[in-house]
């Protein structure tokens, strides 16, 4: 069994971090297959931190450009209408202009409701075909363990975003979609029930991420200051 990972004090993510998580979306070097089908395909692999397994999940969106789909999944407020298992996310500190400390809190059934405070990094390389956004757990002063939630733990996760291009896509490119985690809700759920299910579970965002680009537009075009998107100033 791997050494199990602790989430340290918040520090930006590294760009070793961001290079290693960029090669794992990028190859299928260690992974093994465990769903393929006409919307997604799903690998998993042991993880060198956690007994919690990694799961990588990859799809296309040819009716959606990446600039949105990357837009989505930085802007706070609009989660808030997309996201129903969300009970409450924010910005707990911003560590630089590319590295936010952020809290999130879910639903998660018949069972202890799990919050994160995690460690963001992003990148949009529009220049080199990719966009990308890091994050994992940390502790922070400021977000101690609240009653009613089990601290879950994100030992490493992110979204890798890349542009295609053929007959079916719109104007301006589909989007190449995955989404890679090694999540662990912690508590008393045995790994081997979590590393059984996470496999099949991992696709059932896709639809939801896919409607909420599909509206992103509409209603950030009704909001009092459309074009505000700090995410896309980088240092």
């Amino acid at each position: 069994m791997a050494d199990e990972w602790q989430p340290g004090p918040a520090e930006p993510i590294k760009e070793s971090e961001f290079e290693q998580f960029r090669k794992e979306c990028t190859t299928d070097d260690g992974w093994t297959e465990a769903v393929n089908n006409e919307k997604c395909t799903v690998w998993t692999r042991k993880s060198k931190k956690s007994s919690v397994n990694v799961v990588k999940v990859q799809t296309r969106f040819p009716d959606i450009n990446p600039e949105t789909l990357y837009d989505i999944f930085h802007d706070h407020v609009y989660r808030k209408t997309w996201d129903d298992a969300m009970i409450d996310g924010y910005v707990v500190e911003m560590l630089s202009k590319t590295n936010e400390v952020g809290y999130y809190s879910a639903k998660v059934g018949m069972i202890s409701n799990r919050d994160f405070v995690n460690i963001r990094g992003w990148k949009a390389r529009p220049e080199e075909n990719y966009w990308a956004i890091v994050n994992h757990s940390v502790t922070h002063p400021d977000v101690p363990e609240k009653k009613g939630f089990v601290r879950a733990w994100s030992v490493m996760s992110g979204y890798y975003i890349n542009r295609y291009e053929d007959d079916k896509t719109v104007e301006g490119g589909g989007t190449i979609f995955t989404f890679m985690s090694c999540a662990d809700p912690r508590g008393w759920i045995p790994k081997w029930v979590i590393n059984s299910l996470y496999a099949s579970f991992a696709p059932s965002s896709i639809d939801k991420m896919k409607n909420a680009a599909l509206g992103y537009k509409e209603w950030k075009a009704k909001q009092d200051n459309p074009d505000d998107k700090p995410w896309l100033i980088e240092e």
